[in-house]
C-alpha cells in the first residue's frame, strides 16, 4: 500500500496484491492479482469525500469444472465458464473521530457485470449499482525519527559572536585658546567585546602632535575661528565610531583677569549674600567694557556621584550666569562649563578644605 499527501488537501493511494486460491475437488480456481486507486480530500479535516476503483485480473481466462454433471445426455453445468476479472468503482463521504474511529458510506458500481439481456431478460439500470457502509478504527500514523549518528571526533566550532561595534566620545581641555596657543584633545573610548583599540585624530587646521594616541596636544594656527577636531576609533575587526568636537580660536587678550571665586554651600546653587556682592564688581566691568567675556566655572567637592556632580555644578554656574543677565550682561558674552568634582583646588580629606571647592570660578578675557 503506497499513499501521499499533496499540498496539505489531497491524498493519493494505490494498493497491489497477489491471491491465491485453494484448490477444491472437481474445479480448477484461477489465481490473481488484486489492485486499486483511491483519494480523499480535504486531509485535514474530519469529514472527506473519497473516490475508489479496485478490481482483480486473473491469472487464466476460464475456471474448469473437472467433475461434469450429465443427466438424461444434458449437461447441467459446462466444463469451462469464461472469466472476466471484477472492476469496482465506489464514491462516497467518511467521517474520522479523535480517537481513531471512522464511519462513512457511498454508492458502488459494478464496471463488468454483464447485464440480464445477456441472458434473455430485460435490463435494469439498477443491477450494477449498490450501496456501502463502512464503520471501523484505524489506530493513525505514528512518525518516528530515526536516531542521531554518534558524534565522533571533535565538535564543530561555534559561530563567532557578531560584532559590536566601539563606543568613543570626545573632549578638549580647554575648548577656547589664542592663536598659537596649545589645548589637550582626549578620546574616552571602549569597546563591548573587549577588543583593543586604534585611534586617528584629523583637524582641520593646527597641528596635533599625536594623533595616533588617545590623547594629543593640538596647537592652534594663527587664523581665528572655530576649528572642529574628529576622532575615529577602530576594534580591527570593522568595528568603528566617531566623535566631534570644536574648539574656539581667539586673539590675544590685552589681558586676562581671574575673578574671586563664588563659594556655594553644601548641595546648594543659590547664590549667598557675599557672593552677589562681589559679582557686582564684574557687572560695572563688563558693562563699561563691551569686550570683555567671561567663562563660567561650575566646581564641586566629591561627595555625591560624578553624575549628580557635574549637574550641580552647571547649575552653580548658571545661576552666575543669570545673576549676570538680569544685571544686563549679553549671553553672548557669557560661556558655562561644568567640571564637576574633577578639578579640585584643594584636597578633599577633610570638611575644612573640602567646602572651598563647592565654587564657581570666573576667567574674564578682554578682546581687542
Amino acid at each position: 500500500i503506497l499513499s501521499r499527501e499533496f499540498d496539505e488537501r489531497l491524498e493519493l493511494s494505490g494498493f497491489g496484491g497477489f491471491i491465491k486460491r485453494g484448490d477444491p475437488d472437481t474445479y480448477d480456481l484461477l489465481d490473481g492479482i488484486r489492485w486499486g486507486l483511491g483519494a480523499a480530500m480535504p486531509t485535514r479535516k474530519n469529514v472527506r469525500l473519497t473516490a475508489e476503483i479496485h478490481g482483480e485480473h486473473y491469472l487464466g481466462d476460464t475456471v474448469d469444472f473437472t467433475g461434469a454433471q450429465i443427466q438424461a445426455g444434458t449437461l447441467l453445468v459446462p466444463l469451462a465458464s469464461q472469466q472476466d476479472g471484477p472492476i469496482n468503482a465506489a464514491v462516497g463521504m467518511t467521517w474520522l473521530g479523535r480517537h481513531g474511529l471512522f464511519a462513512g458510506a457511498g454508492v458502488n458500481w459494478n464496471l463488468r457485470m454483464r447485464g440480464r439481456g445477456d441472458f434473455g431478460y430485460d435490463d435494469e439500470t439498477g443491477d450494477a449499482l449498490g450501496v456501502q457502509f463502512r464503520v471501523g478504527y484505524h489506530a493513525g500514523v505514528r512518525v518516528s525519527a530515526p536516531p542521531s549518528p554518534p558524534v565522533t571526533g571533535p565538535l564543530p566550532p561555534a559561530p563567532a559572536p557578531r560584532n559590536r561595534p566601539p563606543i568613543v566620545r570626545a573632549r578638549c581641555e580647554p575648548c577656547w585658546v589664542e592663536v598659537g596657543k596649545t589645548a589637550t584633545v582626549t578620546a574616552e573610548a571602549g569597546d563591548p567585546d573587549g577588543d583593543s583599540l586604534t585611534y586617528h585624530w584629523s583637524a582641520a587646521a593646527g597641528n596635533l602632535s599625536h594623533p595616533s594616541d588617545r590623547q594629543s596636544p593640538w596647537t592652534a594656527s594663527m587664523l581665528e575661528g572655530a576649528v572642529p577636531l574628529t576622532i575615529e576609533v577602530s576594534d580591527g575587526r570593522g568595528g568603528r565610531a566617531t566623535d566631534a568636537i570644536t574648539i574656539q580660536v581667539i586673539r590675544p587678550p590685552e589681558h586676562s583677569v581671574v575673578l574671586e571665586d563664588v563659594h556655594f554651600d553644601f548641595d546648594r546653587y543659590s547664590l549667598r549674600p557675599e557672593a552677589a556682592r562681589s559679582l557686582d564688581g564684574a557687572v560695572k566691568a563688563l558693562t563699561e567694557a563691551p569686550q570683555l567675556h567671561v567663562e563660567i566655572e561650575g566646581h564641586t567637592c566629591n561627595i555625591g556621584t560624578a553624575e549628580y556632580n557635574l549637574a550641580l555644578g552647571e547649575r552653580r554656574a548658571a545661576a552666575v550666569r543669570e545673576y549676570f543677565a538680569s544685571h544686563g550682561i549679553g549671553a553672548d558674552r557669557l560661556r558655562i562649563v561644568s567640571y564637576g568634582e574633577e578639578r579640585p583646588k584643594h584636597v578633599n580629606a577633610r570638611e575644612e578644605t573640602r567646602r572651598l571647592n563647592r565654587r564657581a570660578a570666573l576667567i574674564v578675557r578682554v578682546q581687542r
